[in-house]
């Protein structure tokens, strides 16, 4: 039982069988407290046959590389995010966001969290540098690039290159 008080009015919750789950709920501002997975951002940014990534400065996973990406804030879209999650961790200003896919995957950090996945085109890489999460930051070229910390990051490049490829 993850609550054990109401976030909007601060009364003590009681856990009820809900849609057929167990599930806090406020009984004096009638709010069923929803366990959801935290949504989260990743760009899928190409340069010709090379990848962009970042070396992580921050756990989980620092020191590992990964796709740009991170939380979405309150009050911001999806696509949003990943633009600002992009500038913050490599400088790099994107000009386009296609979704490519949608994750869900466990993390032994953060629970359940759901992957939003984007292919974004950036107006160019001459400003290129670590941001405020990630200590280094680079092109590589796909077969020799290094291997990525979060195996869903992994698993969704690998898809997204093939079907690249493809085209």
């Amino acid at each position: 039982m993850k609550y054990l008080y109401c976030f909007r009015c601060g009364a003590k919750v009681d856990y009820l069988e809900i849609e057929s789950k167990m599930r806090a709920f406020c009984r004096e501002c009638n709010l069923i407290l929803y366990e959801n997975p935290i949504p989260t951002v990743v760009a899928l940014v190409s340069s010709g046959d090379k990848i962009l990534l970042v070396k992580r400065g921050i756990e989980p996973g620092k020191g590992g590389w990964s796709l740009p990406g991170g939380f979405i804030e309150m009050e911001e879209t999806p696509i949003d995010a990943v633009l600002r999650e992009l500038c913050e961790e490599t400088n790099l200003k994107g000009k386009s966001a296609k979704l490519i896919d949608v994750i869900y995957h466990k993390s032994k950090t953060y629970s359940s969290i759901l992957l939003i996945c984007y292919e974004v085109e950036v107006v160019d890489f001459y400003d290129m540098k670590p941001g405020d999460d990630s200590i280094d930051v680079g092109l590589f070229e796909y077969k020799t690039r290094p291997e990525l910390v979060f195996e869903p990051h992994e698993e969704i490049l690998n898809r997204w290159w093939g079907e690249k490829k493809k085209q």
